[in-house]
């Protein structure tokens, strides 16, 4: 069977190097891994990708597209693995937190073929950097909370002060 991993999502920047978040046009672009599991050779594998957003809810973009479908037709022998990147945006929203893998279905060199139907769960980590790259780091987050906090005790400082006079 494939085995899909090392999701990751973003935009390419002008060093063709994938980043969090999307283009200038609210473009994602996805990347993933596959590995044949497997003992016998892939002929052919298609992935249905279902994005999700804040609510763990499937995300519809602006176009009114929620799932993306990939096939690949390239052989992927037993045992290898094959690093795959897109080419262009797959959805335009700026509203994903992660995404799942809906199902893959496998055709082998020998005519056989084998579906699965089911949810990726990102790991802890994963998850952690999904969300990190759509809401910005925390720790920044916190600092800023924590300076705006500063300022307004210096502005009730001041104010006080002011009525005192």
């Amino acid at each position: 069977m494939l085995r899909v991993e090392n999701i990751k999502f973003g935009h390419y920047n002008e060093n063709n190097i994938m980043v969090a978040g999307s283009n200038s046009a609210g473009g994602i672009d996805l990347t993933y891994s596959v590995i044949n599991c497997g003992t016998k050779d892939i002929k052919k594998y298609t992935i249905m990708f279902v994005p999700y957003n804040g609510a763990d809810e499937p995300l519809i973009d602006q176009f009114g597209k929620c799932e993306a479908v990939t096939s690949d037709f390239d052989l992927l022998p037993a045992g290898k693995l094959r690093n795959t990147g897109s080419a262009a945006p797959w959805w335009y929203t700026t509203q994903m937190r992660y995404i799942r893998v809906g199902g893959i279905e496998v055709t082998y060199t020998d005519g056989t073929t084998e579906s699965c139907v089911g949810n990726y769960n990102p790991t802890e980590n994963e998850a952690d950097i999904v969300n990190k790259a759509l809401t910005g780091d925390r720790r920044n987050n916190a600092l800023g909370a924590i300076a705006l906090i500063m300022i307004l005790f210096v502005l009730v400082e001041i104010c006080w002060v002011l009525s005192n006079l």
